[in-house]
């Protein structure tokens, strides 16, 4: 499917809401922490981009469209930022992607889809399935990586908080970007 110019504005200006959603939300959580790339905290920035974009082209065309965006960020991510604890196995950061795009689908799906998207507190939820992928994902780290991944389960949560707030920023801004005054506002500006 060939993506129009208007549906490309739209989905861009969807993806810039929730990511100042992201951010607003990792501000007042770690401070000015959320803006150094090299701290864990940088990925509610980098999350929050690379699956806020992947969640509205997934709202706006269809999955295809939508995975074919993924990989292309995933190849930005590697080329960007590679994670240190998995850069002898590569297929574990396809892991990682595949489970925040499996969260993301999920929500989308049988959150976003259904009548629960009008409630405000269903945007906890993809907040939720952001930390069950890194609990899982640590699962994998801990047996697949030559480093040292505390196997307590108090810390792996702590470390999922960022991821956490990643999820809760873009299914926030998905709530505001279907707000009636919102949305007609982005057709409004996408037409033009």
């Amino acid at each position: 499917m060939k993506l129009s110019f208007a549906v490309t504005r739209n989905v861009l200006l969807q993806t810039l809401i929730s990511v100042l959603c992201c951010i607003v939300i990792g501000f007042i959580r770690y401070d000015i922490e959320i803006f150094n790339p090299y701290s864990h905290r940088f990925t509610i920035i980098m999350f929050g981009l690379y699956f806020s974009l992947f969640f509205f082209m997934l709202k706006e065309t269809d999955i295809t469209n939508a995975i074919y965006v993924l990989c292309i960020l995933f190849i930005i991510n590697e080329a960007l930022f590679r994670i240190p604890a998995i850069k002898e196995n590569p297929l574990l950061e396809i892991l990682c992607f595949a489970l925040y795009a499996g969260a993301v689908i999920i929500y989308y799906r049988y959150v976003y889809r259904s009548r629960f998207r009008t409630n405000i507190l269903s945007t906890g939820l993809l907040g939720m399935l952001f930390m069950a992928s890194v609990m899982i994902f640590r699962v994998f780290l801990m047996y697949f990586s030559d480093r040292y991944i505390s196997y307590n389960p108090l810390s792996m949560l702590q470390g999922s908080v960022p991821d956490a707030i990643a999820g809760w920023g873009i299914a926030i801004g998905a709530y505001i970007t279907d707000r009636k005054e919102v949305s007609t506002w982005l057709h409004l500006v996408a037409r033009k």
